[in-house]
């Protein structure tokens, strides 16, 4: 890794620390909002409400951001996506914003939006700073920096929150997004010459990426939306399970999804390996065999301890599903179609993500966490023995079509 940030310079280890500074961001927010609002009404409705404003700017805009990312500049968009998201978080230190909903829920959409842009203009920056032979490594410590950013993000926000208050948690994300912003100028550029963003532009190349790579994007697509499914309940049921099934405070949350991000950042180190890489679809189906069945472990147990390990497990498997996810795309997608096709994924993941997070906040205040939790391991191990079965026949029957005669 060190001999990988020293051959491709100060490019890369820009990159690799932007990532790193807005993750931690990121997941601050995510669980700080998540706190302030189960603080001000006590309800997992409430909940999902704040998850779906956060998911509604992906289905919206992703598609068209990626698009617009891979048309123009990409420091600048990074620029002005770190700047406008700096503004929007910082009407959170006004009281009057932090203690009703409807200004918490605007803020989490506007900041998510702010996100759309930066996260496929991010993406598709990395290939132009690294030879196509170093890609997987570089793709994996990129992926390792966003998930330590996310582990140290959300035990950070816990512990702020719990300890000296939400004004003071909310002044650290904001200094993180003014260094982020720094290290967006300090970018260097892509060589790469980008046309202007018309919009009639932007829809027919948004047209052309589908027609062009849609049978590539079917099996990460697959993979990654169940692994949404999962983490979109999770989301929702991670503070009422800490709460009603562990027994413990609310800003426990974060040592939750502290283990997870551990966890993801152990399959993103497994990720790299070659013989990974190479069996690509075994892994797959491993990782999403392991999702399924620690699922169901965590909502058999009642303790912190047994917990933490069993969510680190599944951002294990989660991990090696999104990272395995984004590299397919690196290695079978054109450079000029990076940010479309990734904000495509990042669009069918999302909706995965929204009904999950729909379908679980509806029924999270009135069915125990643990049964949700359980249901939602047996949803997901009947999803994927259909997905086994529908690839296996489709593989025969086009196995039989290629060798029948005529």
């Amino acid at each position: 890794m060190k001999r990988l940030l020293r051959k491709h310079g100060a490019g890369l280890l820009l990159l690799t620390g932007l990532q790193w500074v807005i993750s931690v961001a990121d997941w601050m927010l995510i669980v700080l909002l998540q706190i302030v609002v189960f603080d001000l009404t006590q309800s997992a409705f409430n909940i999902m409400l704040l998850v779906i404003c956060e998911l509604i700017p992906m289905l919206l805009f992703g598609a068209w951001a990626g698009a617009v990312a891979d048309r123009t500049d990409l420091k600048r968009l990074l620029v002005w996506a770190c700047v406008a998201r700096l503004l929007i978080i910082l009407a959170l230190l006004l009281p009057a914003m932090r203690g009703q909903l409807i200004p918490i829920l605007a803020i989490a959409a506007l900041a998510a939006t702010c996100n759309r842009f930066f996260v496929p203009g991010a993406s598709a920056l990395l290939p132009s700073l690294v030879s196509a032979d170093r890609l997987p490594a570089a793709n994996a410590i990129i992926m390792a920096a966003r998930m330590s950013g996310m582990a140290i993000g959300t035990l950070l926000a816990g512990v702020l929150a719990s300890h000296y208050g939400h004004v003071v948690a909310v002044v650290v994300i904001g200094v993180l997004l003014l260094i982020a912003s720094v290290l967006c100028v300090l970018l260097p550029s892509p060589h790469v010459k980008r046309e202007q963003a018309d919009e009639a532009g932007i829809w027919r190349d948004l047209r052309t990426a589908v027609s062009r790579y849609g049978a590539s994007l079917i099996l990460p697509m697959t993979a990654s939306m169940l692994v949404m499914l999962a983490l979109g309940s999770f989301e929702i049921l991670a503070l009422i399970y800490v709460v009603q099934v562990l027994e413990r405070p609310p800003a426990d949350v974060g040592l939750l999804f502290g283990a997870y991000g551990v966890g993801m950042l152990a399959g993103l180190a497994l990720s790299s390996w070659s013989r990974v890489v190479q069996h690509y679809g075994a892994w797959m189906l491993i990782s999403l065999t392991l999702i399924c069945a620690s699922i169901w472990v965590v909502s058999q147990v009642d303790s912190l301890g047994l917990a933490l390990p069993l969510v680190a497990v599944t951002g294990l498997a989660e991990g090696l599903v999104i990272t395995l996810s984004l590299l397919r795309i690196y290695q079978q997608v054109a450079g000029d179609f990076y940010a479309r096709v990734i904000a495509l994924l990042d669009t069918g993941t999302g909706a995965a993500f929204l009904v999950s997070v729909m379908l679980t906040g509806v029924v999270a205040d009135k069915v125990p966490a643990n049964i949700l939790l359980e249901g939602l391991a047996m949803t997901l191990t009947g999803l994927l023995l259909l997905g086994v079965i529908v690839m296996k026949v489709s593989t025969a029957w086009l196995h039989l079509k290629k060798v029948a005669p005529g």
